[in-house]
């Protein structure tokens, strides 16, 4: 049975909250009315997402009947109409998640979004509990904003927070992914001062939330009302999104699972290490005991039973739970391999098919380093810490441990070969 977060919130709040658009007009804003045939929108690009978002309560007009399409927004205000456009109402006007967008969320991540702490409650000022609600789930940094919630809302900022609200639904676009977006998108990216908003313009981008005009994104622009009723139309409802085409001739790069959402696309440091990361996919079904692969990690586990209590531990986050399972893994999202290996007993027997396969692609002799890691697991196994510093064919290497049964190996993407 869904949880639902109680508290009443009259539908003129939700309104007031998004009304204030222009500079100089009073942070509560004028009356609305909730008329839905606004006077100035005929012909706008943005007519029938204005009359269905006014349809459902999240936004309304003017006294006068107009809607005001070009007028900005401030940062309450789009704060407020994201979680709008993602909840509903119940009978007696208390509001929540949407039920189509918790069904969404995986199993193991909806105690995440259903933090206990995050509330639809109307609160002083009226913005106040959206606001706690966006710091709760990272959408907007703790102090990001203190005290300027009024000022108008720029593209770039929008995208942040449009970005990290869509990911508790449908998951993650890595950074490497989004920068190539952006610099395909977008002619104007030199205008984006911050990396963080440059990758979260091309992660809203490639996911057909936000678009351009004319092959400029205008991050510097402040958001208006229609665009704002657009872009949390598409926040809300991912059927209506538009698909977006990315060129990846020539990068190395692999689509991979993403549990519990759909797939995402991982850029590799370089050719090699894709080489290496398709050779050992590829082989993955030789291993004596079972594998999984996801979010660019390669897993290696005695059986299911153990591979089962390893993403259990992982996804659902038990930080009881002490214990390893697998025998092995190797990530391949940074400059480097970064392998976890288990030094108990059979385990690391069972890893050395895939290491020796592992260290073969990327050294023309693996011996050394073998033996290097054979040497470092009997040191693991007697109790003794472990840190080792070499470069092997021009390749560093670090392998370290605490004595715990376990070793973790960093090895270089590049080397002189």
């Amino acid at each position: 049975m869904m949880r639902k977060w109680h508290g009443t919130v009259l539908i003129v709040i939700a309104m007031i909250a998004l009304l204030a658009g222009q500079a100089g007009v009073s942070a509560a804003g004028p009356e609305p009315v909730t008329a839905m045939k606004f006077k100035d929108i005929e012909g706008h690009w943005a007519k029938a997402v204005i009359e269905e978002a006014a349809a459902k309560g999240i936004v309304a007009g003017f006294p006068d009947g107009t809607f005001g399409p070009n007028d900005s927004v401030t940062v309450a205000q789009f704060i407020v109409m994201m979680y709008t456009s993602m909840a509903e109402k119940d009978e007696s006007g208390n509001m929540y998640w949407a039920e189509k967008q918790l069904a969404l969320v995986p199993d193991w991540f909806k105690t995440v979004v259903m933090d206990a702490r995050v509330s639809f409650k109307p609160g002083k000022p009226w913005y106040a509990s959206y606001v706690e609600n966006a710091k709760i789930m990272g959408v907007i940094r703790n102090n990001e904003y203190a005290g300027r919630y009024n000022e108008l809302l720029t593209r770039e900022r929008a995208a942040a927070m449009i970005y990290t609200l869509d990911s508790y639904f449908h998951g993650n676009v890595t950074d490497e992914y989004a920068e190539i977006a952006a610099a395909q998108l977008f002619k104007d990216m030199n205008r984006v001062e911050e990396n963080y908003y440059l990758r979260s313009i091309g992660k809203v981008a490639a996911r057909g939330i936000m678009n351009g005009n004319k092959g400029f994104f205008n991050p510097k622009a402040a958001i208006t009302r229609a665009e704002a009723v657009q872009i949390t139309s598409l926040l809300a409802d991912s059927s209506k999104r538009n698909k977006v085409n990315i060129n990846l001739n020539g990068v190395p790069y692999a689509v991979v699972n993403d549990p519990g959402f759909d797939t995402m696309v991982i850029i590799f440091a370089n050719q090699e290490m894709k080489k290496v990361y398709d050779s050992l996919l590829s082989s993955q079904s030789t291993y004596e005991g079972s594998t999984d692969a996801h979010l660019g990690v390669l897993g290696y586990y005695e059986n299911d039973t153990q591979k089962e209590k390893e993403l259990y531990k992982e996804f659902y986050m038990d930080f009881s739970d002490s214990n390893n399972y697998g025998d092995m893994s190797i990530s391949f999202v940074s400059r480097n391999y970064n392998i976890a290996l288990e030094t108990v007993a059979g385990r690391a027997e069972r890893a050395s098919k895939p290491i020796y396969e592992f260290l073969s692609l990327v050294y023309k002799n693996p011996e050394p380093v073998k033996k290097l890691i054979d040497t470092a697991v009997a040191s693991d196994r007697n109790g003794n810490s472990v840190n080792i510093e070499k470069t092997f064919e021009g390749r560093d290497i670090l392998i370290v441990s605490n004595g715990r049964k376990y070793l973790q190996i960093s090895v270089g993407a590049y080397g002189d070969k």
